[in-house]
């Protein structure tokens, strides 16, 4: 808990919970789930050239969105940030090399693939933008 009462994600013990799924032991943030549904993957899904469709598909159905919906973003190392904004219509077409997005859409479902780096979602009070 924070000063104000508030449960963040700064509460380790309180804020994450592993939890099985048919995409193998996914980590969810229950601290923010009011405002934004999250998962992080375990290697069982590996999201290869000859499997990332798949992949894709499942990480869709657990957070039960379209696979469509899914903004495909592979980390680059680098300083590449992508945008979407409340007016964009679809995600960009297959998958986009850049290191963060920022999204002010709630029918996009951002996701990142990394590899070695730690992800860090952000998610306003509010409910309007993640990143």
């Amino acid at each position: 808990m924070d000063e104000t009462g508030n449960q963040s994600c700064h509460d380790e013990a309180a804020a994450f919970r592993w939890a099985a799924s048919h995409v193998g032991p996914i980590l969810r943030c229950d601290a923010i789930s009011d405002r934004v549904q999250t998962i992080v993957t375990s290697r069982q899904l590996q999201f290869h050239s000859h499997t990332a469709d798949a992949d894709y598909a499942a990480v869709a159905d657990v957070l039960e969105v379209s696979s469509s919906a899914l903004v495909r973003v592979r980390q680059v190392h680098g300083r590449e940030v992508l945008v979407l904004g409340p007016r964009d219509q679809a995600p960009p077409p297959g998958e986009v090399a850049a290191d963060a997005i920022v999204s002010m859409n709630p029918r996009l479902v951002p996701s990142v693939r990394v590899a070695d780096c730690v992800p860090i979602l952000l998610a306003d009070d509010r409910g309007r933008v993640v990143a």
